[in-house]
This record gives structure tokens, sequence and C-alpha cells, in this order.
């Protein structure tokens, strides 16, 4: 055993959240409610699945702009005043 512990244990846990890593950017375009054609959204599926986060955001910043949620509009409030 060494200093670390069992260090073919860690690889394999390294592995296994990799894996998940990109199977999460594979999912993440395939449910998006960005209007764009599904041939597109496969596209950037495949571009997660294989390169991860990498993958994911350099093809979501190829898509124009007005087909990508604003991540503000999770979080705006908007005011309820009585007029």
């Amino acid at each position: 055993m060494t200093m670390f512990g069992n260090v073919e244990l860690q690889i394999w846990y390294m592995v296994v959240f990799l894996l998940i890593l990109h199977a999460i950017f594979a999912i993440k375009p395939a449910i998006s409610d960005a209007p764009i054609p599904p041939s597109k959204k496969l596209k950037w599926s495949v571009m997660g699945i294989l390169f991860g986060p990498i993958g994911y955001y350099i093809y979501q910043a190829s898509l124009p702009f007005e087909n990508i949620e604003n991540p503000a509009d999770f979080f705006k409030i908007e005011d309820k005043k009585d007029h």
C-alpha cells in the first residue's frame, strides 16, 4: 500500500467520475428547451460526450445567442405591484 492508499481504486473512481461528467454534458443538450433542430442538438450531445464540458461549451458558443436560454431569467423576480 502506498502513501496515498490504493492508487488503482482512486484511478477507477476518477474514470467513473469522468464518465458521469461526460454523460451529464451529453444529456443537457438533448433535454434543452433551446429552439434548435434535433440534428444540431444531436451534434451538441456528441460534442458533450466526446469532449465533456469543453465540447459542450465550444458548441454552445457556435449557436446563435437568441437560441440559448438566458440564465439570468431563472433568477428574475418580477415585481408584483398592484396598480
